[in-house]
């Protein structure tokens, strides 16, 4: 049966990410981070990690026509490098709290064959870049495909590891949190931040004449700031969600497949409780056998879900 999941978050230097590091993880691949005034610059490699089926750089097709105009042509490590050393602050400094990526990841579905599952990944992909200006990478991982690195690694440890579910064909979509800005002399710079990135105050405010910034409101007797005049944060969110479940429904339709929906247990209707996601640790330790706190939550809710359905069905037998 099909199954939705779409979850963002920031891939952040606060919380310690790096993107040469991230995208490495993600594509298989070994990249450098050769940011010159972090101290903890090195290179990552994750070449042994063969359950990448698919990496790609998708661009908003303005910026595209700007980049083929000018002759400049992206990889990964020139994406890691313009991010990595371009966040630094006007002295030079390094961005302790940049925020470097925003992350979605997208669980595909087990009735649709890979290729097709990859075509969905870059639709919602391109749909991200074009709506925030911004660049996106897409990644799709595959079980079926290789190694994601965790077995290897038990097997190293002397360690047994149960196998990974065979339908968990995912993708990392990573959509840079600023926009690109080419200049007169064919240069490539970080730009403004995308309208997901803005605070909630940012995006909600409205829109007002360039002559008013600055001035003081007569109501509020503050100064006015200029806004975006968009939906709160958590409606964005909702939406892009939403989006998601559309790109998906549209082709489980056509394969006479159920819809999926982006909606919560609550606002359906239902009593069941979601479980969480176990992440790629806790995922790990759960398939060698070992018991994580996130599993036995998992457990109990399943249980508390299948005696719902029991108690419901019974209901309508009587």
């Amino acid at each position: 049966m099909a199954i939705f999941r779409a979850e963002t978050k920031s891939l952040s230097r606060g919380k310690g990410h790096n993107l040469a590091a991230a995208i490495s993880y993600r594509a298989g691949i070994k990249l450098t981070d050769n940011n010159k005034i972090n101290p903890k610059a090195r290179s990552y490699d994750y070449t042994k990690k063969t359950d990448v089926v698919h990496s790609e750089i998708l661009l908003p097709k303005n910026l595209q026509a700007q980049l083929d105009e000018s002759e400049i042509e992206l990889d990964f490590q020139s994406i890691a490098d313009l991010v990595e050393i371009g966040e630094t602050t006007k002295r030079g400094k390094m961005k302790h709290s940049a925020r470097l990526a925003r992350e979605w990841v997208l669980c595909g579905v087990p009735e649709l064959t890979r290729a097709e599952n990859i075509e969905l990944f870059e639709q919602f992909a391109q749909q991200q870049s074009e709506e925030q200006g911004v660049l996106s990478m897409v990644f799709v991982h595959d079980p079926t495909a290789g190694d994601d690195m965790a077995t290897t690694k038990a097997v190293a440890e002397g360690k047994k590891m149960g196998s990974p579910d065979p339908r968990n064909i995912h993708a990392h979509i990573l959509l840079l949190t600023r926009k690109l800005d080419v200049s007169s002399d064919n240069k490539l710079s970080l730009g403004e931040k995308s309208d997901s990135e803005l605070s909630n105050d940012e995006r909600t405010r409205p829109v007002v004449p360039k002559k008013l910034v600055g001035t003081i409101d007569p109501e509020t007797g503050e100064k006015i700031q200029q806004g975006r005049g968009l939906c709160s944060n958590s409606e964005w969110l909702k939406n892009t969600r939403k989006q998601w479940a559309d790109i998906l429904n549209e082709r489980l339709v056509q394969k006479g497949v159920q819809p999926v929906t982006h909606k919560s247990y609550r606002e359906i209707g239902l009593k069941f409780k979601p479980t969480k996601h176990l992440g790629k640790n806790a995922n790990n330790h759960e398939r060698r056998g070992i018991r994580t706190v996130i599993g036995e939550y998992n457990e109990s809710v399943n249980e508390q879900n299948r005696a719902h359905i029991e108690f419901a069905t019974d209901g309508l037998a009587t």
